[in-house]
């Protein structure tokens, strides 16, 4: 037929491999493995140093970085803790006293997730800067705090300002402003966070005349967290929030000095011999 080939005429035989390149084949990688010849196929290479992928940190690693007078909070083991210049701060447990240099805690911070709560623009004078008062709400999706940003008049005095403030948990934006305190509008002006309705409505402050002076009783005032809205109910023995923005009390009773030297400080009546009362906001 026309198509077909002759394969005689295309195919060149092949030559059998003579005896010299059989041992050619078998000895060479013998003998360049006893010399140490590098026969390893290129696409297996070992990495150098200067191939080795860096160890890079991640963010949870990195120490956090703090503002000057910003509040900032992280949750720790079921806890809240606050930050302010330098220092890390639980719930106050007590309702008539602040913080104090013994109170604070020593953790490592980069270990946790910081939030920025809030910050204080402008100058801050240095004594008196301080986180002043912090206490969760019965359910610690929020707290409250108060900060003592102090400040000079143009005649170099001091005014004290006390702000207290609320934050949510994971809720948007800063903390929220209910309340500013500050000389010399109001004689009791130093306020301390007594008690917080099983609601979370309301909530009681213990109000100074001023801080670390002593020989003086504080007044209550009540605050609505809705608004900020405040009133003072005067000088309490005793006080206890009940439903509905209602609360039991005692009212503080002065007794005359006994002392024929002299009182260091006003004596009031036992709050047992007082009678109850009953107040709603």
């Amino acid at each position: 037929m026309d198509n077909e080939q002759n394969p005689s005429k295309n195919v060149v035989a092949k030559q059998p491999p003579n005896a010299s390149t059989i041992s050619l084949l078998i000895l060479g990688p013998i003998i360049g493995f006893i010399l140490g010849w590098n026969v390893a196929p290129k696409s297996i290479i070992t990495q150098t140093e200067e191939q080795q992928i860096p160890i890079t940190t991640t963010a949870s690693q990195q120490m956090p970085v703090f503002m000057q007078n910003e509040v900032a909070y992280a949750e720790d083991e079921g806890n809240i803790i606050l930050h302010y210049n330098g220092k890390f701060y639980k719930e106050n447990p007590n309702p008539v006293q602040s913080y104090n240099q013994d109170e604070t805690l020593n953790i490592n911070p980069d270990k946790l997730t910081w939030t920025k709560v809030v910050a204080k623009n402008g100058k801050v004078e240095d004594v008196y800067n301080e986180l002043f008062d912090f206490k969760l709400l019965p359910s610690k999706k929020s707290f409250l705090f108060i900060m003592r940003w102090p400040e000079k008049d143009d005649k170099d005095a001091s005014i004290y300002h006390f702000y207290v403030y609320q934050y949510t948990l994971n809720g948007p934006g800063s903390a929220r402003l209910l309340k500013h305190f500050t000389t010399p509008s109001e004689s009791n002006i130093v306020p301390i966070i007594s008690s917080i309705s099983s609601d979370e409505q309301y909530v009681s402050l213990n109000m100074f005349g001023c801080w670390n002076c002593g020989g003086h009783h504080p007044s209550t005032a009540i605050m609505r967290l809705s608004d900020g809205t405040t009133k003072d109910i005067g000088l309490t023995s005793y006080f206890k929030w009940k439903d509905n923005g209602s609360y039991e009390y005692k009212k503080s009773v002065t007794l005359p000095c006994s002392n024929p030297e002299g009182c260091y400080a006003e004596q009031y009546q036992e709050p047992e011999l007082l009678p109850l009362e009953i107040g709603a906001f």
